[in-house]
């Protein structure tokens, strides 16, 4: 019954008529992908060994990086396809090294058994757990060992409760291998209804990636000028509901500390939310100069980003860090990045789905704000960091504790044993089962 109510709500979806935007793009990009696979694999399917990932969407992807690489490091001349659901990831540099990458086709019987019947992958792995059920069941029936790597699941995620906990049911026990990120996300797996002896603690691969990402420094060299001789202040992935309390604080921080610089990085850049930006900053008094070419070196205290994909590249060049979307539920960016290069971190209130913020703030990394008056607690806890610059380097070394390498290599162990030795032996190489 769960299943054919599932099949059912998934060929309405696919086929509602919706106003322009990421949603409609995504859907009519799945709704093609099915004829794409086929087509990509009668010319193009290499025959060795292949390696299907889904990575929903950038961040995904990046998180499944390092695995991959450690991967193809252990099994030469394997080949890795990538499906996603999210157009973000159109418009992203190629990932991975992968042989093929297009959208996950819907998720109904017809269209996912002729993707897999042309691609033949000898492995599904899913990132971090955007688990499809009738994709999962197909590669049950065909003897595709599944596996999820980094997987996590929210302690008040959506699928701990009715009707996802009865869905997740139908579909764990099908799941090969899950590379839990914490013990606590191993537990919740379990109760979901994946096998007890299939799950795994691993930790989180995304602390490789980030670990492993080199910045690119030459697009922000015109920010080193800017930066140089001031204390710098990142606002990274601000969403609408941090952008009154980010600008108030700036304001007032800066009125008390005029050398302060701020490099206000939005989680969007459409032209709407960078018009939205621009009058509140306006009504506040904040006067943003914009910056987008690698050849300008700006003059003014507040630089507004409104290019995409650089806030990595300059973390490197900040004293502290505010992370955006912990004034929403389930909305809170990583954390991680920002930790990594030992900056000082505040967030918003509504962190509590973020195992990395809490380790954060239990830390001693960061400061989460509270509901209400978080403008004034803002700028008090720059005004510390600021003018105490030995606390200010403790909380950052506190916070670059928290994010730990390993999970990687764990991880690939796992996969290299279920790719099998049928699938191995096609490798033109051979394969190497020891992968740091």
């Amino acid at each position: 019954m769960y299943r054919a109510a599932y099949h059912w709500v998934s060929r309405i979806a696919h086929r509602l008529p919706l106003p322009r935007g990421t949603l409609r793009t995504a859907l009519a990009g799945r709704r093609q992908a099915a004829a794409h696979w086929v087509t990509w694999a009668r010319t193009h399917r290499p025959d060795g060994p292949l390696v299907w990932v889904h990575a929903a969407s950038v961040g995904e992807a990046l998180a499944a990086g390092p695995v991959v690489s450690r991967l193809r490091s252990a099994v030469p001349g394997l080949a890795v396809v990538h499906s996603y659901t999210s157009p973000s990831v159109t418009g992203w540099r190629p990932l991975f090294g992968r042989a093929y990458a297009d959208y996950l086709p819907p998720d109904e019987p017809t269209p996912t058994r002729a993707a897999l019947d042309a691609v033949r992958p000898d492995l599904v792995v899913f990132s971090r757990g955007d688990l499809w059920p009738e994709f999962v069941e197909q590669c049950a029936t065909m003897n595709i060992p599944v596996a999820v790597i980094g997987a996590e699941v929210r302690p008040r995620s959506r699928r701990l409760s009715w009707p996802g906990r009865a869905l997740s049911a139908r579909v764990l026990p099908f799941i090969s291998w899950v590379g839990a990120a914490s013990e606590a996300d191993a537990a919740r797996w379990r109760r979901l209804g994946a096998r007890p002896g299939s799950v795994q603690v691993t930790g989180d691969p995304r602390h490789d990636a980030v670990l492993e990402r080199v910045p690119e420094l030459h697009g922000t060299r015109p920010l080193l000028q800017w930066a140089e001789g001031h204390a710098v202040i990142v606002g990274g992935s601000l969403e609408p509901s941090d952008e009154r309390v980010f600008l108030r604080a700036a304001k007032a921080a800066s009125l008390a500390y005029p050398a302060t610089r701020f490099l206000i990085v939005p989680h969007s850049t459409t032209d709407h939310d960078l018009d939205r930006l621009r009058g509140r900053a306006a009504a506040i008094g904040v006067d943003l100069e914009e910056w987008s070419c690698p050849d300008h070196t700006p003059s003014t205290r507040y630089v507004l980003v409104t290019i995409g994909g650089m806030l990595f590249d300059l973390y490197p060049l900040a004293d502290a860090a505010y992370v955006g979307g912990g004034f929403s539920r389930n909305t809170l960016h990583a954390v991680i990045e920002p930790a990594a290069y030992g900056l000082p971190i505040v967030i918003g209130p509504m962190h509590q789905q973020s195992r990395d913020a809490i380790d954060l703030l239990e830390a001693g990394g960061g400061v989460a704000l509270p509901p209400r008056g978080a403008d004034e607690v803002l700028a008090a806890i720059w005004h510390s960091w600021i003018t105490d610059s030995a606390q200010r380097r403790r909380a950052g070394l506190a916070g670059r504790s928290i994010v730990c390498g390993g999970a990687s290599a764990a991880t690939v162990t796992q996969l290299v044993r279920l790719i099998g030795t049928a699938a191995l032996s096609r490798a033109p190489g051979g394969w190497n089962p020891v992968v740091s």
